[in-house]
């Protein structure tokens, strides 16, 4: 604990003039996530955010110190990792878990383990009024709102985390803040509703146990996969996977568009928010987590079908993934999908999707039959980050200098 105080002393003492070091303040702010008490005191909290947005350059009152890019960057996420532990619960998921455990241990009479914990986790305590928590937030939501007119969907990030892991009270002065976006129609001007809409159908599809008939999958469910915001689109998606994954569970009336029409009709959604929709069915279809890829050859349903081909197909025109809470992205089940197919990633290049190519054939760390090619032809790519991959993983992995 004690290092956690030595860690604000230490950079209050870089903010008000002190040599920042690189080497101490990267120490510092590790103590700083590390060790945060689960009890901090209410000026504890003032001072995190005071130091916090005096690194991040958002506190007008000081001048952040001159820092390298790297170490900036090193102290941008950190400052984000403190400031997520203090907006949302950010052990909800572990905390779930252990609670399950004990709770097997006490009702079965058997002994909890001490080594691991001796009782469910306990939620951190943030001794703030509801209006002293809205100031503190207020100079991180203004950094939100400078950057929605360029990176739409980046705010999304922290406010999932805090609706569906929330502490009080800082998750009333998100969810206020996400209803005065919407009304002053910032980014895609649906903060709030999209939020909550999506975040509820990533956890029906989670759950796997909410039951819906073909006529309500088809006016309420098939309709969002057009929705412009990627966000509920994507999530939408993923529960509509879920469903395809488990007819027999979770369709209570009707019968399931087969599930080759249904990729067909997720490959000519609009281009802005398809590849957000496909990384969404296939999440929810992953149902045993194994690879969703390796599920789709193995369904009998699409026997037949060219599974390739409508990969190219939402691939093509498409347009590229930004990060969403809701669902994978789409690229992410791809590069694992076909990591040892060269011929396929050759069709990639051709196609143009060099960055998706480069996944590909960089994601198996040891030689690939037929890999070899490929990466030379990438690192001949007018795109810089392909061929710097290719041209890392040549070296690395086949000892071929480029």
């Amino acid at each position: 604990m004690q290092s956690f105080f030595d860690a604000l002393d230490k950079l209050d003492g870089v903010l008000v003039g002190g040599a920042a070091d690189a080497g101490e303040v990267r120490q510092a702010f590790a103590d700083l996530v590390k060790d945060m008490p689960d009890d901090p005191t209410a000026d504890t909290i003032r001072r995190l955010f005071r130091i916090c947005y005096g690194f991040a350059g958002a506190d007008t009152g000081t001048r952040p110190p001159k820092m390298s890019p790297q170490l900036a960057e090193r102290v941008n996420w950190s400052v984000n990792d403190i400031l997520q532990g203090l907006f949302h619960d950010k052990d909800g998921d572990y905390r779930r878990h252990v609670l399950h455990h004990y709770d097997h241990c006490i009702a079965l009479g058997k002994t909890v383990e001490l080594g691991r914990f001796e009782g469910p986790l306990p939620v951190r305590h943030v001794p703030l009024t509801l209006a002293e928590a809205t100031e503190l937030a207020a100079p991180y939501f203004a950094a939100q709102e400078r950057m929605m007119a360029d990176r739409p969907l980046h705010h999304f990030q922290t406010p999932w985390l805090v609706l569906q892991h929330p502490v009080a009270p800082f998750d009333r002065v998100f969810e206020a803040w996400l209803k005065d976006i919407e009304a002053r129609g910032l980014a895609f001007g649906d903060s709030h509703t999209a939020l909550r809409r999506a975040l509820a159908f990533a956890r029906l599809a989670d759950e796997a146990q909410q039951r819906v008939s073909r006529d309500l999958i088809d006016t309420e469910i098939l309709p969002l996969l057009a929705y412009p915001n990627p966000l509920l689109a994507a999530a939408a998606a993923r529960f509509l996977g879920a469903i395809y994954a488990e007819p027999e569970r979770m369709v209570s009336s009707g019968t399931l568009e087969p599930l080759p029409e249904m990729l067909h009709h997720i490959a000519v959604t609009p281009a802005a928010t398809r590849r957000y929709v496909a990384g969404g069915f296939l999440m929810g279809f992953d149902i045993g987590q194994i690879q969703p890829f390796y599920a789709l050859r193995a369904d009998k349903a699409l026997e037949g079908f060219d599974i390739d081909g409508w990969t190219l197909a939402v691939l093509s025109e498409s347009v590229a993934e930004a990060y969403i809470p809701s669902a994978q992205a789409f690229w992410f089940y791809v590069h694992e999908g076909y990591c040892f197919e060269p011929a396929f990633i050759m069709r990639l290049i051709d196609d143009g999707h060099l960055f998706e190519a480069m996944m590909c054939a960089t994601e198996t760390h040891g030689r690939v039959d037929g890999m070899e090619p490929v990466l030379l032809r990438l690192t001949t790519s007018q795109d810089k980050e392909a061929a710097a991959g290719a041209a890392h993983h040549l070296a690395s992995v086949y000892g071929t200098a480029r």
